[in-house]
């Protein structure tokens, strides 16, 4: 009778972990990531721009995973690329053209480096914009907010990260979004 219900306990456990994950090819994303939960998958029609998962919380906390390869074949895992190093650069020229379109006002780069998850090792590129969102109708927020954008490549994917707060609850949200990236880094492995 015991060795019946051991298997059943088995799938039972197997499938609720599943129901648990985000449908991707590559990796092994969670429903909820740091106190983020899971929104919506949006694939992009055009094959090179693949897709991107929406994270939020109540308390304006939005993360945006983008999985993509540009049309670039044979990218090179980690940060250390040439192609890395370029697509991080047209993440600043990104915000920089959302500005001159009207949509941000006041886009000002406050920091950049590399950032190490944990416990998994993985390494990002890493920038900070402060900006203010112009309104429009999706728009809820109109006041300051801080952009963080990681970058890597992962199985031959760019990994990009964005995450965006209201500048008023940085200090509060400063260790949800570390806790965001590590867990993510841990998804890629």
């Amino acid at each position: 009778m015991r060795s019946f219900f051991l298997p059943l306990l088995l799938a039972w456990i197997t499938s609720l972990a599943m129901a648990q994950r985000v449908a991707t090819d590559e990796f092994n994303f969670s429903q909820i990531i740091g106190n983020l939960e899971f929104l919506e998958r949006t694939d992009y029609p055009e094959k090179e721009l693949g897709y991107s998962l929406r994270y939020e919380n109540d308390k304006l906390l939005k993360a945006d995973i983008y999985v993509y390869d540009n049309g670039q074949p044979n990218l090179k895992d980690g940060i250390a690329s040439p192609e890395v190093k370029a697509e991080m650069a047209s993440v600043a020229s990104g915000l920089h053209t959302m500005e001159e379109m009207g949509k941000y006002e006041g886009v000002k780069e406050l920091k950049q480096g590399e950032k190490m998850t944990k416990p998994s090792g993985l390494k990002f590129l890493w920038s900070r914009h402060s900006l203010r969102q112009i309104g429009g109708s999706e728009v809820i927020y109109l006041g300051k907010r801080i952009s963080d954008t990681f970058l890597m490549v992962r199985k031959g994917k760019f990994i990009k990260i964005r995450i965006t707060t209201k500048e008023s609850d940085l200090a509060e949200h400063d260790k949800e979004i570390e806790r965001f990236v590590n867990q993510v880094g841990s998804c890629l492995l």
